[in-house]
């Protein structure tokens, strides 16, 4: 009986152990939420960045004088710039969070989907980063000219970018398509 006993608790002890070390699913799924959130704050806060851009262009060209222009450019120094550096953290932030619950022991297309969405999230920091060449553009150019042709250039850099983004999202979308079983579980 005693032996039965001490085998008995050596089996259960395995398989806790087992348990253990096995799948962290419901850790990555904690945060899958987090970055999540993180998300959709940058998301919201993306949408307030480009009302505020749209308050700026309604008050019509920069160029039409210097007094205009400095008030343009102390509008972006004060308003959006600080709401872009904001968006771009909260990007980053979600990012490291998806690249945390990649590092789990989770299954290997679950993984591979994860490690693509931390990649799609430090892209659209990369992005937002980006979005801050235009005010810079505007307090160099001396013409409206000049900013126009520079803002040709940073807007096929956005172009580009947000293709990467595009191209990034698709590809965990296919994972996550032709490896249902993988995210079962999953807080995607």
């Amino acid at each position: 009986m005693k032996e039965l006993t001490t085998i008995l608790i050596v089996l259960l002890m395995m398989f806790g152990l087992m348990a253990c070390s096995g799948n962290e699913t419901d850790a990555a799924n904690v945060l899958i939420i987090e970055g999540n959130k993180l998300s959709a704050e940058g998301t919201r806060l993306s949408e307030t960045a480009e009302t505020k851009k749209k308050e700026l262009e309604k008050s019509g060209s920069a160029f039409k004088d210097e007094e205009t222009r400095k008030k343009a450019i102390e509008f972006q120094k004060k308003e959006l710039i600080p709401l872009l550096d904001l968006i771009k953290e909260k990007y980053l932030q979600a990012g490291d969070k998806f690249e945390a619950a990649s590092n789990l022991k989770i299954q290997e297309k679950f993984k591979d989907y994860l490690e693509i969405k931390a990649a799609d999230f430090r892209k659209r920091a990369e992005y937002v980063e980006q979005q801050k060449a235009f005010p810079k553009a505007l307090a160099e150019s001396k013409t409206e000219a000049e900013y126009q042709k520079k803002s040709v250039v940073e807007s096929e850099k956005l172009r580009n970018l947000q293709k990467e983004a595009q191209d990034l999202i698709q590809k965990a979308e296919k994972i996550k398509a032709e490896n249902p079983g993988s995210f079962k579980s999953a807080q995607t």
